[in-house]
C-alpha cells in the first residue's frame, strides 16, 4: 500500500472500508515513518507526528536505562518504538517496551522480522507534546486489557507517572526522584532525574 500522508494536520484517525491486513498495515508504516501510526481495534488508523526533541530525550534515556537493566537481568528483552498484534486485533506501538525470552522464542519468523503477534510484559510510554492525555489513559488500559503485566506512563512537564497493573487501580507517583520496577521487572530501577531535566 502506497498511501503517503503529508500535509495532513495530526494527530488524524482514519478508517477504510475494509481493515488494512497486517502486512499492509507494515507496508504502510514504512512508507510514512515520519508518523506514528497505530490500528486500532475497530481497525482504524491512528496517526500522530513522531515525538517532539524533548519527548524523544526521555524516551531515548529510559530504553537505554531499560536495556542496560535487561542485558544484566538476562530473562527479556527490550524494544524501542517496535509495534506489537494484541489479542483484540490492534497493534499498538510503545516507545518503550520489555518482554520475557520465553515468550518471544514463540515468534513465527515472519513475526520476527514484522510485528510481534504478543503483548510485551512491560511498557512505557512517555506523553509527548502531540498526545492527547484522554487518549493516552484510554490506551494505557487497552495495554493492560491485552495482557501487558507492567505499564508506565510517564508526563514529563507534569512531573508525574502513572502506574497501570492488571486487576488494580492506576497509581499515581508525583515527582518521584526513581521508579522501581515490579512484577515482571522487579530489580529495575529508573532514576528519574533526567525524565524531569
Amino acid at each position: 500500500m502506497s498511501l503517503q500522508i503529508t500535509g495532513v494536520p495530526l494527530p488524524v484517525r482514519m478508517t477504510f472500508d475494509k481493515p488494512l491486513t497486517d502486512d499492509e498495515l507494515l507496508q504502510f508504516s514504512a512508507g510514512n515513518e515520519v508518523v506514528w501510526i497505530e490500528r486500532e481495534a475497530d481497525g482504524a488508523l491512528y496517526v500522530k507526528p513522531i515525538w517532539d526533541t524533548v519527548s524523544g530525550a526521555r524516551c531515548g534515556y529510559v530504553n537505554a536505562e531499560l536495556f542496560q537493566w535487561a542485558r544484566a537481568d538476562g530473562r527479556g528483552q527490550c524494544f524501542g518504538g517496535a509495534g506489537w498484534l494484541l489479542p483484540d486485533g490492534s497493534m499498538r506501538g510503545a516507545p518503550v517496551s520489555w518482554a520475557l525470552n520465553e515468550r518471544l522464542e514463540t515468534r513465527s519468523e515472519a513475526e520476527r522480522k514484522g510485528y510481534a503477534r504478543l503483548a510485551p510484559d512491560f511498557i512505557v510510554e512517555v506523553m509527548s507534546a502531540f498526545d492527547d492525555p484522554v487518549y493516552m489513559r484510554r490506551k494505557m488500559d487497552q495495554w493492560i486489557a491485552n495482557g501487558v503485566q507492567v505499564a508506565w506512563l510517564i508526563e514529563g512537564d507534569e512531573r508525574r507517572v502513572t502506574i497501570y497493573r492488571g486487576g488494580e487501580e492506576p497509581e499515581v507517583q508525583q515527582n518521584p526522584t526513581s521508579m522501581q520496577g515490579s512484577g515482571p521487572v522487579r530489580g529495575y530501577k529508573l532514576p528519574m532525574r533526567r525524565v524531569w531535566d
